[in-house]
C-alpha cells in the first residue's frame, strides 16, 4: 500500500504541472476528486473493473438534470449569474473572535460540560433516565 501511495503522491505532485505544459496554460491544474476516490476504492478493495461504473452511477442524477434543463430550455442549459448581495468581512484569527450576539449562553454551558468530570456527566444522565430504563421495549409492555 505504502508503494502506492507514494505513486500518488509523485502523480499528484507532477502531474498537474505537466498537465499545464501540455496545454499550454498558466495556471496549475489540480487532481480532481476521482483522482483520490481510486485511491480509496483501492483501500476498500474494490475492483479497479468497477471504478468507472462507481463514476458514472454517481454521476447519473447531475447527467439527467442537465439533460432534463435542456430538453425544457429549448437545448440550453441555463447557468443564472449571481451576484453577492452580503457584507465581506476581514478573516480574524480564531483566538482573536468576539461570540455573536445571543451565543453567550451557549457558550456558558460549554464550559460548565467542559468542567463536569466524566463520572458526574454518568451521574446526570442517569438521573434523567427512565427508572424503567434497564428493560427492553418487549419487557415494559408486560
Amino acid at each position: 500500500m505504502m508503494e502506492e501511495f507514494a505513486l500518488y503522491e509523485l502523480v499528484e505532485r507532477l502531474g498537474g504541472r505537466l498537465v499545464m505544459e501540455q496545454r499550454r496554460l498558466f495556471k496549475n491544474v489540480c487532481a480532481n476528486v476521482d483522482f483520490y476516490s481510486g485511491f480509496v476504492y483501492t483501500m476498500l478493495g474494490i475492483p479497479k473493473e468497477l471504478f468507472t461504473p462507481i463514476f458514472a452511477i454517481a454521476r447519473i442524477p447531475g447527467w439527467s438534470a442537465h439533460r432534463l434543463e435542456e430538453i425544457l430550455n429549448a437545448s440550453k442549459i441555463i447557468r443564472p449569474a449571481y451576484k453577492y448581495v452580503g457584507h465581506h468581512a476581514e478573516f480574524v484569527p480564531f483566538d482573536e473572535r468576539e461570540p455573536e450576539e445571543g451565543c453567550e449562553e451557549v457558550l456558558r454551558e460549554l464550559k460548565h460540560e467542559e468542567a463536569e468530570q466524566p463520572e458526574q456527566k454518568a451521574e446526570t444522565i442517569e438521573k434523567a433516565a427512565p427508572q424503567d430504563s434497564d428493560k427492553c421495549p418487549e419487557e415494559k409492555a408486560k
